[in-house]
């Protein structure tokens, strides 16, 4: 197969291709020409050049291709690549075995089986506004068709007022408000029809309009026992019998089995749970709840947070919204039924009815929904996984999540109360937390952090009026589950007895060999974890198996210090992969909801409604778990290629001892978990010495010389000549960047402005060369030689000298060393800054006639600039030294510089891709962003 050219030609855009490609008769074609749209369930047809250096597909072209199906490869996992040897090549047993990858070949990337592609039209969807318009327009029309629902409608003739259902014309039609509305019954078939539905809401016509109604009223009678069948001995219950469902609020007629059958129950209760209602209370109950109305509340409450308060009184209202009937009010009744309700569903959702011990043999923390994507031995890994490869343990790391939330308060009402289900769910049992919490010393937190660390200080505030200050939880970090026994209530805020105890209660009983916890705070908290974790009881305190290791969430280190970072970043823990740990501020947004309604519950009522959110939390995030894993997964699949090839290259760059020597430190640290030893190879060199500390160093050596007798040659000694010449060297970098960056049609003022910068460097270098002359009387015919005189280039050839120098000023040779402010060589010369400075001066760009030096191209000679034969002579041995020292702190400073630089120059491209939107926005962000460019530059 001959190999495709690239075109000079321009490639069409995409748009145009589709259309072309839409046009086209070979309905069977598509052509795809990026590797990431090319995935499994797609019919691809092309030929594509694959560089397996980059992973990218270089090129395209359409041919005729024999659709094969060949097992996928590592480079491209979400690709079915093979190798098109010719253009006739058909399927066979060698095209679907394995393949060598080769650089920049040619395979067909095609699908299991063809597909044909149609044209679809796209919809026309309309705005909002478009639809409210028309709508607006037919508003009328709407408003009469509910007027008509209020009366008969066309049924408006006495002689047409008949039952719908036997056509009997009577004197008295109902109908159904909860039913199709508009169809009239009879009394008696009315009755018949609701005997399944005794809690529609129903209406008399009393000739001239509808009257509300009760079907109690009507006479209809609720039979208890028989599946709803009748009884040869019922008995009349209370005549004030009320029933709660989502209908409304309703008087009964209710019928309890008396006639001994044992279907139906001997005790009353009995049969009201059997016939699918709930007592209010299990003796001689006189109101009940239905299924429905106990359901429908709970959902409603997990999903939208919404209280009974609301949605009872809410259902009220449909029954009587004028409160003119005599209703009972059943809030307090509700209240009690929705706790014993979430309870039963507990039990029974967490396979307690089929224990035959009973509702009390229930073990700590077995009624939550724990997350089955977490490694447990014995549920979800494989027999061996303890004999795993080093690069596939990190399956095997359990992460956990730990975090305070003080939005969940509970305010000290001294309310006795019965607790329902004690230690059984997402709260620790409280008796065992309360005794450690009581028993450990109240201390002070102290913070060492370079951070604002709020947790540290939350431990220590007084929390007056509140039985809880909040509630801290433990999650797993890579899914967001709650964990069994790891919520508890903080008494006095974030202190570390409860945030210990808690943390391990809700890693009680795990398996694995491997358990990373992530903290806001997990650089202070685990400083002392050994000794606290000896006080904590033994039923909670990990195995000695247990390797534990601690990290700062991603979003939280940023506000940490660099030594956080480098030593408790996740990015750099193994097993962490690209868990971030701030999962569990997602929970806590659904859980804050609740605050308002829970604070001033009783502690068992409050206890059992977070236990029953954070079970629906657990459940719809194991609900989630196919969407999730697969868009993850599929991103993971393209990733791995391009980060590979990224590390790939990025590893090549430097030499092999290197970065075996990396690994070797990187393998050291990871043997070591919480506690470190070994040098941390992920923390940058910091300098031990900045520029001012070297000039502190030789003004105490000159001081140190001058007490010793020397005499010296100016005011501005050695030290204090070399410091100020690499202030004007660094000036004339600036000097240099500023006149490049300047536009030729610049305004005059700008213009004006830089060229008075010029004068002033010019008036100093001055001024410096002066004193130079003094301690370095050699330089003055070195300046003044020919091959010296001007800036625009520097011979590398060394010419003979005119004289020797001696220990003392003479003249040195004529040639130099290409000065650090010029690159320019004859073969490879670099226009000077002199034509813009005349640009500067003019507006207009200057003929290339002979001039001074701008003072930005002015040659300092500083003795790093001048020829070895000069700079090795005795006389420049103290100023080579001082010049050393000074450019190794110099160069020091400079780099931390553009660390931090580039640090804040990709922070604000961060900020301004996530948060910044508009013109005006982007456009500020943008000169921002240029401001912090240049000095990035300044620093190079």
């Amino acid at each position: 197969m001959s190999t495709p050219t690239s075109s000079s030609k321009s490639k069409p855009s995409a748009r145009r291709r589709r259309k072309q490609q839409n046009e086209s008769d070979d309905d069977d074609v598509t052509i795809y020409s990026n590797v990431k749209r090319a995935r499994a369930g797609e019919r691809v047809t092309n030929i594509v050049q694959l560089d397996f250096r980059s992973r990218n597909i270089t090129s395209t072209t359409t041919r005729d291709v024999t659709y094969l199906d060949t097992p996928s490869t590592l480079l491209f996992p979400h690709l079915n690549i093979v190798r098109a040897e010719d253009e006739d090549t058909s399927p066979n047993s060698e095209l679907r075995g394995a393949f060598d990858l080769q650089d920049s070949e040619y395979y067909h990337v095609c699908d299991d089986e063809r597909k044909s592609r149609k044209t679809k039209q796209k919809a026309i969807k309309k705005s909002s506004k478009v639809k409210m318009d028309e709508w607006a327009q037919l508003r009328d029309e709407y408003l009469q068709e509910l007027i008509r629902l209020d009366g008969l409608g066309s049924d408006n003739s006495p002689l047409s007022i008949s039952c719908i259902l036997c056509g009997n014309a009577g004197s008295s039609v109902h109908r159904c408000i909860d039913c199709r509305a508009g169809a009239l019954q009879c009394t008696d078939c009315i009755i018949s029809s609701h005997r399944l539905n005794p809690f529609h809401r129903v209406e008399t016509w009393r000739g001239e309009f509808f009257e509300k109604n009760t079907l109690a009223s009507i006479g209809l009678r609720i039979q208890l026992g028989h599946h709803g069948g009748r009884c040869t001995g019922p008995l009349p219950g209370h005549k004030k019998f009320t029933a709660v469902d989502i209908t409304g609020v309703h008087r009964i007629a209710l019928d309890f089995c008396g006639c001994g059958d044992s279907q139906s129950g001997s005790l009353r209760r009995t049969q009201l749970l059997r016939a699918g209602f709930y007592p209010a209370t299990p003796d001689e109950p006189r109101t009940l709840f239905t299924h429905a109305f106990l359901e429908t509340f709970h959902v409603l409450t997990l999903q939208g947070k919404t209280t009974l308060y609301n949605f009872y009184y809410a259902i009220a209202r449909k029954t009587d919204n004028l409160e003119i009937d005599d209703l009972p009010d059943r809030y307090q009744d509700a209240l009690r039924v929705l706790r014993q309700w979430r309870n039963l569903m507990l039990l029974k959702r967490h396979g307690r009815g089929h224990d035959p011990s009973g509702v009390m043999s229930t073990l700590p923390g077995s009624l939550t929904t724990e997350c089955a994507a977490c490694p447990h031995p014995g549920r979800n890994l494989p027999d061996d996984w303890e004999s795993a490869d080093d690069s596939m343990k990190f399956l095997y790391f359990l992460i956990l999540a730990i975090d305070a939330n003080f939005r969940l308060k509970s305010r000290e009402r001294h309310l006795e109360d019965f607790h329902l289900c004690p230690g059984w769910g997402c709260f620790v049992d409280s008796r065992g937390y309360l005794e450690h919490v009581d028993n450990s010393p109240d201390q002070v937190e102290i913070n060492t952090c370079q951070s604002d660390l709020h947790a540290v200080d939350h431990a220590n505030k007084s929390k007056k009026g509140l039985r809880a200050s909040g509630a801290a939880a433990v999650v797993c970090a890579r899914h967001g589950l709650v964990r069994p026994n790891g919520v508890g209530d903080l008494q006095k805020g974030e202190r570390y007895a409860n945030m210990d105890y808690i943390l391990m209660s809700g890693a009680r009983g795990i398996k694995v060999n491997h358990l990373i916890v992530t903290y806001d705070i997990a650089c202070q908290f685990f400083k002392k974890w050994d000794a606290r974790h000896a006080a904590l009881p033994l039923s909670i305190q990990l195995s000695p198996t247990v390797e534990l290791d601690a990290g700062v969430p991603s979003l939280h280190i940023e506000g940490h210090g660099a030594d956080c970072k480098c030593r408790w970043g996740l990015r750099q823990k193994k097993g962490a992969c690209r868990t971030s740990g701030e999962i569990i501020e997602e929970q806590w947004s659904s859980a804050n909801g609740l605050a308002s309604s829970i604070s001033e519950m009783s502690p068992s009522a409050r206890e059992e409604i977070l236990n029953d959110h954070w079970n629906h939390w657990n459940f719809r995030k194991r609900v989630s778990y196919g969407r999730i894993f697969k868009k993850t997964l599929i991103e993971a699949l393209e990733m791995r290629v391009t980060q590979n090839a990224i590390f790939v290259q990025y590893n090549n760059a430097f030499p092999k001892e290197l970065t075996t020597k990396w690994e070797g430190m990187v393998e050291a640290w990871d043997r070591e978990m919480l506690v470190k030893t070994v040098p941390n190879p992920y923390e940058e060199p910091t300098t031990k010495s900045s520029l001012q500390d070297i000039r502190l160093a030789l003004a105490e050596e000159e001081e140190k010389l001058i007490n010793e007798g020397h005499v010296a040659v100016h005011r501005v000694s050695a030290s204090g000549l070399l410091v100020t010449g690499l202030q004007l060297e660094e000036q004339q970098h600036v000097l240099r960047i500023r006149i490049t960056a300047l536009h030729r049609n610049a305004p005059a003022a700008q213009r004006a402005n830089l060229k008075e910068k010029q004068n002033a460097l010019a008036r100093r270098i001055k001024a410096w060369q002066e004193i130079q002359d003094l301690h370095m009387p050699f330089i003055i015919a070195h300046r003044t030689a020919p091959s010296t005189s001007t800036s625009t280039s520097t011979s590398t050839s060394t010419a003979p000298s005119t004289s020797t120098p001696p220990s003392t000023s003479t003249a040195p040779p004529t040639s130099t060393r290409p000065n650090p402010q010029s690159t320019a060589t004859p073969s490879n010369p670099q226009p000077s800054t002199q034509s813009q400075s005349d640009a500067i001066s003019s507006g207009t760009p200057s003929p290339s006639s002979p001039s001074p030096p701008s003072a930005a191209d002015v040659p300092l000679f500083l003795p790093s600039s001048l020829p070895d034969s000069l700079r090795l002579s005795p006389s420049l041995t103290s100023f080579v030294s001082i010049e050393r020292r000074l450019r190794i702190a110099q160069a020091k400073d400079s780099l931390n510089s553009l660390r931090r630089s580039l640090r804040t120059t990709n922070q604000l491209w961060d900020y301004k891709k996530k948060q910044v939107t508009g013109q005006r926005g982007n456009t500020r962000a943008r000169s921002l962003i240029e401001q912090f460019k240049e000095k990035t530059d300044l620093a190079v």
